[in-house]
């Protein structure tokens, strides 16, 4: 699968902590921008993006290996 099991018994804990080290990285590394791409049939991962403060951007048009289209997210600081 995609996230392993050891994330998967502590789902909030992870994303908690997701959340402090982009915040840390962030501040510390005077990023103006993160981003990240999802494949658009990653629903979860879509989800969880969302859910990471990233904001949608676009779909990029079979942007993958395998010509799999993937949405392009950001989070301005």
């Amino acid at each position: 699968g995609i996230v392993s099991d050891e994330v998967k018994k502590s789902p909030v804990d992870f994303h908690k902590t997701c959340l402090k080290l982009i915040e840390f990285y962030a501040a510390r590394l005077k990023l103006r921008r993160m981003q990240l791409d999802v494949r658009v049939s990653y629903c979860d991962g879509v989800r969880w993006a969302n859910a990471l403060g990233f904001k949608s951007e676009g779909v990029m048009e079979k942007y993958s290996p395998d010509g799999e289209s993937a949405i392009l997210f950001g989070r301005i600081f």
